[in-house]
């Protein structure tokens, strides 16, 4: 009986040991463990700019539509809204909308579609976050006013 057991736990340690090593060698040496890729976007060249690593979008003043495509995840879910830097939980997921009085955001498979309306009062900075299973990203962008 003892050595039945002294094997079992044998053989339990080099099942573990195998198992460890095939999960550490099978990742990209690149990547820790646990990372997600980045959500990557495509657009239709709209105009943007750089600021301290954060890309934004530049919006017209007068109000845009913008479509932007995950090339690199599906079933995207959005989970906040930020205008200039009050944050709101918007929780969207495939096929549903939000609307408030800056935009009108949709989502639908890999694509979020924004539409910003005319903005008369004051700069405006929005973030979008957005989240496809454990991966994250932001969308930025920066509406100047008309007056």
């Amino acid at each position: 009986m003892r050595t039945f057991i002294g094997n079992t736990k044998k053989y339990s340690s080099l099942c573990i040991l195998v198992l460890t090593m095939i999960s550490i060698f099978s990742c990209d040496k690149d990547e820790p463990l646990g990372f997600y890729t980045p959500l990557k976007w495509e657009s239709n060249n709209y105009s943007q700019y750089e600021n301290n690593g954060v890309k934004y979008y530049i919006v017209s003043p007068q109000g845009e539509n913008f479509q932007l495509k995950c090339t690199n995840h599906n079933a995207l879910r959005l989970r906040d809204i930020i205008i200039d830097g009050n944050r709101e939980d918007i929780e969207l997921s495939d096929n549903s909308q939000f609307s408030n009085h800056i935009c009108e955001i949709k989502i639908k498979d890999n694509f979020v579609d924004v539409a910003f309306k005319q903005n008369d009062n004051q700069l405006r900075k929005v973030e979008i976050s957005v989240q496809s299973g454990n991966a994250y990203g932001s969308l930025h962008f920066e509406q100047g006013c008309l007056n």
